[in-house]
């Protein structure tokens, strides 16, 4: 009549051992040093002019918008209430002239800044483009064109309208990547636009007990997927 009792023991301490969670503690190896940081400390780095009020500039920036909230699927709302213009202008060099605007695409807490570029005007010594116009500027149609083949390093970002984030705040979001990443802490270098248009935040770490190697940890702020590696801090 005991064995009965026993083999139910037995049992429920093999079943509870096989359903523990699976994750190594953090050991000496994995223990890494970075400088903290302010969640929005990065955005430092950034340029912050002003949106260029001359009507060429504005002529080109409303067809930046149609062209990003086509390119993006994106409703007139989430443009409204999600992507802040930061600085907008043209400027010359080698090939002609070109249209940049930068600007913060903010969900919740977080704030990435990123640019886009088009060309708007070839310079006549340019070869690329033959059947373009020269010294004069292009039309729509042309500088799509122009964007969907990169040409000139024209390029819009690709920014998914999505209006909720799968992490409630700044720190939530670092615990969790310091937690998936196995090591004892990390620091932000900054929230970037990532796959898909995704908003993901970013940390590294430096291991103390390694010679010159570094972590490098990404979080996909929308779906929870992470990307983690390791690498030299820097390169002799």
């Amino acid at each position: 009549m005991m064995k009965q009792p026993f083999l139910f023991i037995l049992f429920l301490s093999l079943f509870t051992a096989c359903h523990k969670e699976n994750k190594m503690p953090v050991t000496e190896n994995d223990v890494v040093s970075c400088t903290p940081s302010g969640p929005y400390d990065y955005l430092k780095n950034y340029t912050f002019g002003s949106i260029n009020k001359d009507s060429l500039v504005q002529k080109y920036q409303a067809i930046w918008k149609d062209f990003f909230i086509e390119k993006n699927q994106m409703p007139d709302s989430f443009f409204a209430n999600h992507i802040t213009l930061i600085q907008s202008d043209t400027g010359s060099w080698n090939d002609g002239i070109s249209f940049s605007i930068c600007y913060e695409v903010h969900v919740g807490w977080a704030i990435a800044y990123s640019c886009d570029q088009f060309m708007i005007k070839i310079d006549s010594s340019v070869q690329q483009y033959g059947l373009f116009p020269r010294d004069n500027y292009l039309s729509t149609e042309q500088i799509q064109t122009i964007i969907d083949n990169q040409g000139f390093s024209s390029h819009l970002n690709e920014v998914a309208p999505i209006n909720r984030l799968q992490f409630s705040t700044y720190d939530t979001a670092l615990n969790y990547l310091i937690k998936a990443a196995k090591v004892n802490t990390l620091c932000t270098t900054s929230v970037s636009l990532g796959d898909s248009g995704h908003l993901q935040l970013e940390a590294y770490g430096q291991y103390i007990n390694r010679d010159n190697s570094c972590i490098s940890a990404r979080l996909d702020l929308v779906n929870g997927k992470t990307y983690i590696s390791d690498g030299p801090c820097y390169i002799f």
